[in-house]
């Protein structure tokens, strides 16, 4: 069984480039699952790393009031802390 690879690489900073890299397969399925959070369902997919270390992906819909609440991802205090090593 081939495993399916998921790569998801955030901003570093303001501007920065988001990237999301993966096998076809797994790509696929984050393309299937978000077809699912766009019809409003949440969905929680299992992916793994290129060194079959597995997570969990966790995909929601959020309104527009409710996205102006979410914490900006570089801006957060452990990459605060690492910007500062």
């Amino acid at each position: 069984m081939t495993i399916e690879i998921l790569h998801i690489y955030g901003q570093g900073g303001p501007h920065g480039e988001a990237v999301i890299c993966g096998t076809l397969p797994a790509l696929t399925r984050l393309r299937d699952a978000l077809s699912e959070v766009i019809k409003g369902q949440e969905v929680t997919l299992t992916m793994n790393l290129n060194n079959a270390e597995g997570y969990d992906l966790a995909l929601f819909p959020v309104t527009h009031e409710e996205s102006g609440t979410l914490a900006i991802p570089y801006d957060t205090e452990d990459v605060k802390r690492r910007r500062k090593e």
